[in-house]
């Protein structure tokens, strides 16, 4: 049986890119990605040379977007996912305890 979900978690077990200190803050990055995004393509586009494909330009971009679509689903509450506590917080559970550490997945 898999356990709840923390309402918070520490804070170093959360990748950097998924670290949520409030409920609103998913969505306020994910906008900051979509103009971010929006802008770096469209550059792009307009001087004529597209995305670069030998440097990974392209996976990159589409990893973006996989980032932007989970920071929206966090924000929309269709994945539950939840906030990090401060730094200073060790005393929250961890999200996942990594494998090296000798645990699983929580």
């Amino acid at each position: 049986m898999r356990k709840p979900a923390a309402a918070s978690v520490r804070l170093s077990s959360v990748p950097r890119c998924l670290r949520h200190f409030h409920p609103n803050t998913a969505l306020e990055e994910a906008e900051c990605l979509a103009a971010f995004l929006q802008n770096v393509v469209g550059s792009l586009l307009i001087e004529g040379d597209g995305l670069p494909v030998k440097d990974g330009s392209d996976m990159g971009l589409s990893l973006c977007f996989d980032l932007l679509r989970d920071k929206i689903a966090i924000a929309s509450g269709e994945l539950p996912f939840p906030t990090c506590g401060l730094p200073h917080e060790e005393d929250l559970p961890p999200l996942w305890t990594p494998p090296e550490a000798g645990g699983a997945h929580e």
